[in-house]
């Protein structure tokens, strides 16, 4: 009944979104995902996934488990599979950030796609050492803070893989993003995340080609063509270059105010 009663108060609401698995909505405290009953598995596997994350001291999970979605509750019907993750409150979706932004006839300033890009590194350096690849870094997956310049990579685990273990199931971003040849060969690799990294980093700048970007007045010339190239194998080696481009693109390390309150985009408890 739980499940039901939720499904059919958020039915009619405009932020719910489709994806390949089910649907899912952000709001101010959550993050909830309905898993179609199809891919039952997956969402099973996610969950194991969630509930296992390991790290190599203190120190890492100190750094690293709060960018990592927390365990979270599950409600089972006989159809379907509702999990809810909890989320800070300062906390916003990345799609619901852009579409917030372009309501207002802005995008993102190349600042702060620099920390968010900066985040993803970091996170992608835990996965290296977890031996996974995420698969699945994307605007429906990533979460950000305004206020702290946080990064949280709390969806899409219900595509993770150990590294060269075979794929399951890929997102479409994943397909078009990712490696050439990655949905024919089906393995999970190195590079997935960070090709997607750097495909995020373009889209966040409003170019998903990347065909304008060494061109435009507003991205610095190094910061483009750096997300226009190839990404690498190691992601301890992308992080160490794209620290180096932002020094290139922005000089000195400063914080830049993001001025969006999360109430702009999640103004309703549901």
């Amino acid at each position: 009944m739980l499940y039901a009663g939720l499904k059919a108060r958020l039915e009619g609401h405009g932020d719910v979104r489709r994806f390949e698995l089910g649907t899912y909505l952000a709001d101010a405290q959550t993050f909830r995902v309905w898993i179609d009953p199809e891919h039952g598995d997956l969402a099973a596997a996610g969950l194991r996934r969630v509930r296992s994350f390991a790290f190599a001291n203190r120190a890492m999970e100190r750094e690293v488990a709060k960018m990592l979605p927390p365990v979270p509750e599950v409600v089972s019907s006989e159809t379907h599979k509702l999990i809810v993750f909890a989320k800070r409150r300062d906390l916003v979706l990345l799609r619901d950030l852009c579409e917030h932004l372009q309501t207002k006839g802005e995008r993102l300033d190349p600042r702060h796609v620099a920390w968010i890009l900066s985040g993803l590194y970091a996170l992608a350096c835990w996965l290296a050492w977890a031996q996974l690849s995420h698969q699945a870094i994307n605007l429906d997956t990533v979460f950000v803070s305004p206020e702290h310049h946080g990064v949280f990579l709390l969806g899409g685990w219900w595509y993770a893989t150990p590294i060269a273990k075979s794929v399951a199931a890929l997102p479409e971003s994943t397909v078009a993003d990712g490696p050439p040849g990655l949905e024919r060969r089906r393995r999970a690799l190195r590079q997935t995340d960070l090709e997607l990294i750097r495909a995020l980093g373009r889209r966040l700048l409003g170019d998903p080609s990347g065909a304008r970007l060494t061109s435009s007045s507003r991205v610095p010339k190094p910061m483009g063509l750096y997300l226009m190239l190839p990404a690498g194998h190691d992601a301890v080696s992308e992080y160490a270059a794209w620290m180096n481009i932002l020094e290139s693109s922005f000089g000195a390390r400063r914080f830049t105010e993001l001025a969006i309150q999360p109430s702009d985009i999640y103004p309703e408890e549901i």
